[in-house]
């Protein structure tokens, strides 16, 4: 049975010699393998457990070599459980504020279907003489109440908190997470030249999902066509800079609608692009549908630090 005969300085007295099933089952099985001449060598990210019993995230590189007592193993060990907590915090925030993105979003709309209902309602007021009637006192004050708790929301919500990023680090993440399935598809994206790109204020996450979220738009649309292509084009005009996304698919029957909430025939719920264009109004930007020749257009404009 394997045992640990090197481990954390801090833990390396009380622990050499033990068996290393109970701290790092992944070395125990390692020493299992049945190796030829060459060493085996990889790495892996498993559960470590410590001498008091306290769990962590281990990363491991090890390498497993013949010797004449007979199978050894060399390994180095990380506790990457700070790295892993950090993480998935940042996550849970980013999480957090784009639900308020998209809560605010549709509080506004709430606002505008409530400011249309009070219209209507007061036309049938005065038509049928209905303001002494009880349900229909009843109905308007349904709706004012919606009203108002649309308005708190949107009042009570936090400022978005966005910075100075990288706009050519998102693009970078953006080809890197993208260009394989594109590739394999047998289709192509044209990305711009321009290296000295501005910094630009957004949240980094969030506006790498906006473009995400566009790309694989316009994956889906251009599946069924003889050319499959995607154009990224990039213009700075004084304190903005203009990002553009043109494919080759089939385009936009209905370009009013695009935006609009649970909108029928959208992939999915619908807030794909309602969400999208929250998010980078959010960060003082824009994003809009470009009427072209033959295929889709969206271009995302955001403000220049």
């Amino acid at each position: 049975m394997p045992r640990l005969t090197r481990f954390d300085p801090r833990e390396a007295r009380s622990l050499e010699g033990k068996d290393i099933r109970g701290y790092l089952p992944v070395l125990s099985d390692a020493v299992r393998f049945q190796i030829g001449p060459e060493a085996f060598r990889t790495a892996a990210q498993c559960q470590g457990r410590r001498e008091n019993g306290d769990i962590f995230l281990a990363h491991t590189w090890f390498s497993s070599y013949l010797a004449s007592e007979g199978t050894r193993l060399a390994a180095i060990v990380v506790d990457s459980s700070e790295e892993m907590r950090a993480r998935e915090e940042q996550n849970l925030q980013q999480l957090q504020e784009h639900n308020r993105i998209a809560a605010a979003a549709l509080s506004h709309e709430v606002r505008n279907v409530c400011a249309a209902i009070n219209l209507l309602s007061l036309n049938l007021r005065d038509k049928h003489g209905l303001a002494p009637d009880a349900d229909y006192q009843g109905l308007t004050n349904l709706v004012g109440g919606l009203e108002k708790v649309a308005a708190l929301h949107l009042h009570s919500r936090r400022g978005h908190a966005v910075e100075e990023i990288s706009l050519q680090a998102v693009l970078d993440n953006l080809r890197i997470i993208v260009e394989a399935e594109w590739r394999e598809a047998g289709a192509v994206i044209h990305w711009p030249c321009v290296r000295l790109l501005p910094g630009v204020c957004a949240d980094a996450h969030g506006l790498l999902q906006v473009f995400l979220n566009l790309v694989q738009n316009s994956y889906r649309a251009v599946q069924e066509c003889a050319v499959r292509e995607l154009t990224v084009n990039i213009l700075v005009k004084g304190e903005r800079v203009c990002v553009q996304l043109q494919d080759s698919g089939p385009g936009i029957l209905s370009p009013e609608h695009l935006f609009q909430p649970f909108r029928t025939g959208a992939d999915g719920s619908g807030l794909g692009l309602y969400i999208s264009r929250a998010m980078v109004r959010s960060y003082g930007g824009d994003l809009r549908f470009e009427p072209v020749a033959a295929g889709a257009c969206f271009t995302i404009e955001l403000q220049v630090v």
